[in-house]
């Protein structure tokens, strides 16, 4: 059962959308906004055709996660950096993918001359463990997330 990390491509659209709706069912915006099946492919092909993050994990031939980050720069800096990140794995495979997925978007994140990652998380997964996770991975906690619903 090895895990392949590679970029993704339009004919992963559909599973990436199924992965989505499980991601987003879970979520701490599940209730607080709607889902969109369009919006979510829509994205994921911007991503392939702008060049942006978007890699998939498979496993014996099907797709079980994925990664997506938008290369951008922050307001107060010229200094590239990946943001909107979102990394969700299967919960069947959640651990060795979840894990290969963040290594891989280290990586890639390198690869592009990125100059950081922002990472944040709305899963409802419990916060303290995922930041031990992020930190062995040489990520650090600056901030916390605040939301507005109209």
């Amino acid at each position: 059962m090895t895990v392949t990390i590679r970029d993704g491509r339009e004919d992963d659209i559909e599973a990436v959308v199924a992965l989505t709706k499980d991601y987003f069912r879970v979520s701490r915006f599940n209730g607080r906004t709607e889902f969109s099946a369009d919006k979510v492919g829509m994205t994921f092909l911007t991503a392939i055709e702008m060049g942006n993050l978007f890699r998939v994990a498979e496993k014996d031939g099907k797709v079980v996660g994925f990664s997506h980050a938008i290369m951008s720069t922050l307001p107060w800096s010229d200094e590239p950096g990946l943001s909107d990140t979102t990394v969700y794995a299967d919960p069947e495979s959640a651990r060795a993918v979840g894990i290969t997925l963040l290594r891989d978007l280290k990586r890639q994140a390198e690869d592009m001359r990125a100059r950081f990652i922002l990472f944040s998380w709305i899963s409802g997964w419990r916060d303290e463990k995922l930041m031990r996770i992020l930190s062995r991975l040489g990520f650090e906690q600056i901030g916390h997330i605040a939301y507005l619903s109209f």
